[in-house]
């Protein structure tokens, strides 16, 4: 499972890729999340683009989008609170809506 519902929240598991043409969802990727960033993972920018990316994307504050394991990997661990947008966002990817 891909997402993982907590008390006043929900993390998900997303697999990023750096250096990419552009941002985007690509799709689910066995137990995770797939998502290209343009960033390189220099510095901390690929972290900083995928929480932009995300606080815009839900409409979640920047401040509420925590990367909480993986920070220096690729795969990564992100707790968001569970708004009707996340959850919104969360059947759309589980349809394939989201695409």
């Amino acid at each position: 499972m891909w997402y993982k519902k907590e008390r006043g929240g929900v993390t998900l598991s997303i697999r990023v890729q750096p250096r990419a043409s552009s941002t985007k969802i690509v799709g689910l990727l066995g137990e995770s999340l797939k998502i290209t960033l343009t960033a390189p993972p220099v510095d901390g920018a690929a972290n900083k683009e995928l929480v932009g990316f995300l606080s815009k994307l839900l409409k979640v504050p920047k401040s509420e989008v925590e990367i909480v394991h993986g920070a220096h990997g690729r795969v990564k661990v992100v707790r968001l609170p569970m708004t009707e947008r996340v959850q919104e966002f969360i059947r759309e990817i589980d349809e394939g809506k989201s695409l």
